[in-house]
């Protein structure tokens, strides 16, 4: 028997333990909340994983709760979860005021090696990965926003009437296994490169999309216009080292940062129900919607 601490980290839909022995951290235990302990969907995450492990990628890998288990199920008052003990990941995080040119490099080196060894495992492994689509994402966002005007929890009025955001995007394409929440964070640095965790939000999808997560966080979160594009020019940099990408321009990375950010805020009122308070208040979500707005205004 081997005696842990825990330690609580972060609480949102899924609770995260950091697991320490006396040896040292042992990993990180995400308890997935009961709308999100599909079990099928979490074996496809192990072994998506465990995949990208094979293929030399870095990542924080799954490991072994008992022999031959990897995930390890739970009944609560909410109903049944589902929990996943985590390798942790080698150096930390880089806080975002933090990051220059050069970490973006790495970070889109890091991202373009799990994307490329993706399409190396979709053609060879038979995995039930999920899949979304940007215009999914588009879809989900208008859904909730609708749905909380018409409650009367927040009126997005002037949102939903902005019609440039809403436009599905008709371009085509290649898929891959993409991070989901790749915003220049769930990585660790060390070494010269990035080791990547949280993976919750996995699933194909457009790489563009994936790409666009990091712009997003400096463009709309941070609202620093002028560093997230050199950033994202340092990330594209560093990815292009490892994936040929192909007539993407600006304003498609720019639109599909819009529907990160729509989708982002729908995710928070989700989270509002199921905890019965928001991380935001109601002018920082109203301050998140303008940004929004006047990029349309300007750059679709």
């Amino acid at each position: 028997m081997i005696e842990v601490n825990v330690t609580l980290v972060t609480s949102g839909f899924c609770e995260v333990y950091q697991v320490r022995s006396s040896d040292g951290v042992v990993g990180f235990f995400k308890l997935f909340g009961a709308n999100r302990s599909d079990w099928v969907r979490l074996s496809a995450l192990c072994s998506f994983l465990l995949s990208l492990g094979e293929c030399g990628c870095r990542v924080s890998k799954p490991l072994e709760l008992r022999p031959g288990e990897k995930i390890i199920a739970f009944t609560s008052p909410e109903g049944s979860r589902a929990g996943i003990l985590f390798d942790a990941a080698k150096g930390r995080e880089v806080k975002y005021e933090k990051f220059s040119v050069e970490t973006a490099i790495q970070y889109g080196e890091g991202l373009g090696e799990i994307h490329g060894a993706s399409q190396k495992i979709l053609s060879h492994k038979q995995l039930d990965l999920p899949v979304f689509s940007v215009g999914d994402r588009l879809k989900q966002a208008r859904i909730a926003l609708e749905l909380s005007t018409q409650q009367n929890v927040y009126d997005f009025s002037s949102l939903l009437d902005c019609s440039r955001i809403w436009e599905v995007p008709d371009l085509v394409e290649q898929k891959v296994v993409c991070h989901g929440d790749a915003h220049g964070q769930n990585a660790c640095l060390a070494d010269g490169a990035f080791t990547f965790f949280d993976f919750e939000y996995f699933g194909v999808c457009e790489a563009s999309y994936d790409l666009s997560t990091f712009l997003w966080v400096f463009l709309l979160i941070r609202d620093d216009r002028d560093n997230a594009e050199k950033l994202f020019e340092g990330l594209m940099s560093g990815y292009q080292r490892v994936v040929d990408v192909k007539n993407i321009t600006l304003s498609r990375f720019i639109h599909y940062a819009c529907i990160r950010h729509l989708w982002y805020i729908a995710l928070q009122l989700e989270l509002a129900t199921i905890k019965g308070t928001s991380v935001l208040n109601e002018a920082d979500i109203f301050k998140l919607v303008q940004r929004v707005i006047d990029l349309a205004a300007t750059d679709l």
